[in-house]
């Protein structure tokens, strides 16, 4: 069992309301890995976490801040993927 996980809870083709996506492009290449096996394979999940797994859960929490709601959405492409993003047991994006 893994104790932190990042996968794809939605995907749509447009986003309404006040949520402004995370867009894959800003991303570091590390980050840019773990999120391209996440929209391809529709998550990741870890118990020891890299570096990057890290960086991304707190650009998360950063972006969720500054919006309305508890889902934060990825970018990429011409498609919003919704996030569920729990790190050690503690869920921060999600429907």
């Amino acid at each position: 069992m893994y104790d932190s996980v990042i996968k794809v809870e939605q995907v749509k083709n447009s986003l309404s309301g006040d949520y402004a996506p995370i867009k894959f492009s800003d991303l570091t290449e590390g980050e840019k890995q773990i999120l391209r096996t996440v929209t391809e394979k529709g998550g990741y999940a870890t118990c020891d976490f890299p570096d990057s797994f890290g960086k991304f859960v707190n650009r998360v929490r950063e972006h969720k801040g500054r919006q309305e709601g508890t889902m934060v959405f990825l970018k990429r492409d011409n498609t919003y993927y919704g996030l569920y993003v729990e790190m050690t047991d503690q869920g921060i994006s999600y429907t």
